[in-house]
């Protein structure tokens, strides 16, 4: 993590520190500082849809481990207006959609 650190201190640009940073937070469970850390990301038309895809597909599986199923469905789904044929967007957005329906109708009984 310390390379990370000073990587970002280094060049707060740097997107692919900041971004294995996010994913380092996400395997360690501490999914709001992966999120924070995809926030510093700064996303430019220029920018490939590969990298794009990567990053929104990064923030839909912290808000998806976090339990923001709501938040995981806008970021899966920004995935695939980008890449129609990622297979695990797909399937975390239809998990993430069930785990919603299901949230939804346990509110709704009390």
């Amino acid at each position: 993590m310390e390379c990370f650190d000073k990587s970002t201190k280094i060049d707060p640009d740097y997107d692919n520190a900041w971004l294995n940073k996010g994913m380092m937070f996400c395997t360690m469970e501490r999914y709001e500082e992966a999120l924070i850390c995809y926030e510093h990301i700064n996303i430019r038309e220029t920018d490939s849809a590969e990298k794009k895809t990567i990053l929104w597909n990064c923030r839909g599986i912290s808000h998806f481990l976090k339990g923001t199923y709501d938040e995981a469905t806008r970021c899966f789904s920004h995935v695939l207006n980008l890449d129609p044929e990622c297979e695990e967007a797909k399937n975390y957005l239809k998990k993430a959609i069930s785990l919603l329906n299901q949230q939804k109708k346990q509110t709704s009984n009390y």
